[in-house]
């Protein structure tokens, strides 16, 4: 099984949000840049083999929102790990559980 969280930040900047990831989860974080995911953003691995991609919730081209059930959030964090919940370490550090699927 896999568990697939996804956490935001209402007013955070990119950068800082992988600053409080990587000292929640270890994460060492990649500058990488993409179309699809709205331009620049940080992915990497945690201790404990979380895969986290944070990204910005930009618009595409036509105004529509990554997320757009939370536009409030200007920053947003896709974690996922196995079914094991990183949630509670996580949510210490500021960060709001926006979604949890286990799969």
């Amino acid at each position: 099984m896999r568990r697939f969280q996804l956490y935001g930040w209402r007013d955070l900047p990119l950068a800082d949000a992988c600053g409080v990831l990587a000292g929640a989860t270890g994460a060492t974080f990649d500058l990488h840049d993409s179309d699809y995911r709205g331009g620049e953003y940080y992915a990497g691995r945690g201790r404990g083999g979380e895969e986290i991609t944070v990204q910005e919730n930009a618009a595409d081209d036509e105004g529509y929102l990554v997320e757009p059930d939370f536009p409030g959030h200007r920053t947003l964090a896709y974690v996922t790990t196995g079914d094991e919940d990183p949630g509670r370490h996580l949510e210490a550090e500021g960060l709001e559980l926006l979604r949890d699927e286990v799969v």
